[in-house]
């Protein structure tokens, strides 16, 4: 097993991930730290939580994930 970590992965590393001819699943797992007021980074102002923005870009990952026959097994946010 290749385990490689990777903050912002590559078009290339993703490109690769999803191509490597294994039949077996891939898990992926992100630990997360949730600021109590959303900070973007392109500094537009925003009154949600943390939470409740990693949630909307969670939704619109697991779109994409799923429209290239993948799944997400589930998504939560564990640490405040």
């Amino acid at each position: 097993m290749k385990v490689e970590d990777a903050l912002y992965p590559t078009r290339e590393r993703m490109t690769a991930f999803g191509a490597n001819g294994e039949t077996s699943a891939n898990a992926l797992l992100n630990l997360l730290k949730v600021r109590d007021l959303a900070e973007h980074s392109d500094g537009r102002s925003s009154t949600l939580s943390g939470r409740q923005a990693y949630n909307i870009y969670g939704e619109a990952m697991r779109g994409i994930v799923e429209g290239r026959s993948a799944s997400f097994s589930s998504m939560a946010i564990l640490l405040d």
